[in-house]
């Protein structure tokens, strides 16, 4: 009988690909990799609202509306504080639904 003390360490931190959150991961990267190489761009007439975490990676674009401006006229970017990853952070969300809200009623906040 194989108990918790005398299975292989090994499996101790083995993932199942196909349980849990990891359960569809394939198809999600597939359809994601397809969706990103069949898509043309095109111009965009509206505004748009972009938000941005001031920490930004080294690498990556340098323009301070990462490329958009080069799809959309009227870009507005807002920083949030921190990194991308803490923009939906309790200190943070406030604000970002904040922006959200003036962006969809068709007036600027913090507007470059």
């Amino acid at each position: 009988m194989e108990t918790e003390l005398t299975r292989d360490p090994g499996d101790l931190f083995a993932l199942d690909a196909n349980a849990g959150p990891f359960r569809n991961r394939k198809e999600v990267y597939e359809a994601d990799l397809a969706a990103l190489l069949s898509h043309r761009t095109a111009s965009y007439p509206g505004r748009v609202a972009l938000l941005q975490a001031t920490e930004r990676p080294k690498y990556g674009l340098r323009e301070d509306a990462y490329g958009w401006r080069a799809f959309a006229r009227d870009v507005e970017t807002h920083d949030i504080p921190g990194a991308h990853r803490d923009l939906m952070t309790r200190s943070h969300v406030h604000r970002v639904a904040e922006i959200l809200r003036r962006a969809m009623m068709g007036s600027a906040v913090g507007r470059r």
